[in-house]
């Protein structure tokens, strides 16, 4: 029941329980003692089990909460984020995409990307305007959340998608917002297996943005 590779692994308690159930109908094929020992032993089993999918899927404890702090006077932008993560400002050629820096979790190989271009539209309209980029460029994508949110105490929009990057499954949130006449799109890319575990010290990256 468990697994060494924890994709075999039960994901839930509800397939745990399912398993037990069918386990427990074919229970009139075991000798009566050994069926009331199982019995008496599959509760501790299943919470085994129940703390092993909690311990798989815990957050992770980034640099040990230690933080460094991003500026960037062309751009008008500082965020504070993990302290052992990289802070990549290469470039990226593609066309409206002003990628201003790239924060880069190195075991996981997470990425939260912070771009910035000129919009003269409405928030509505950008976001529509990043549903198709996603549709367009991101292989398998399906879109499974559309909600508000407020950045840098700004109204904003978040999408959040899974998808492909060639054979691997990813997870992306995107969180974007207006200021004046420019955009800025953040933009967080994980393995869809680590997504979760990543998602505090991402939200609070994200919390701790300001825009001047």
């Amino acid at each position: 029941m468990v697994k060494s590779d924890h994709r075999d692994r039960y994901q839930t308690v509800t397939e745990v329980l399912t398993a037990l159930q069918k386990i427990s109908i074919s229970s009139p094929l075991i000798p009566p003692k050994i069926y009331h020992l199982f019995l008496k032993i599959a509760p501790l089993g299943l919470i085994v089990i129940m703390g092993i999918i909690v311990f798989s899927n815990r957050p992770i404890s980034e640099c040990d909460g230690k933080l460094a702090t991003y500026k960037n006077k062309e751009h008008n932008i500082e965020i504070e984020y993990p302290k052992c993560w990289d802070a990549d400002e290469t470039p990226i050629s593609v066309i409206g995409i002003g990628k201003i820096v790239t924060f880069i979790q190195p075991q996981q190989k997470a990425r939260l990307i912070i771009s910035s271009s000129e919009y003269s539209g409405t928030l509505e309209n950008y976001g529509k305007d990043q549903e198709k980029m996603i549709k367009s460029n991101l292989e398998s994508s399906n879109i499974i959340e559309r909600s508000s949110t407020i950045i840098a105490n700004q109204t904003g929009q978040k999408i959040i998608v899974t998808g492909k990057n060639e054979q691997q499954k990813i997870k992306n949130m995107y969180v974007m917002t207006l200021r004046k006449n420019q955009a800025y799109l953040i933009t967080y890319t994980a393995p869809i297996d680590d997504y979760d575990k990543l998602i505090k010290p991402v939200e609070d990256m994200i919390k701790s943005l300001q825009i001047d």
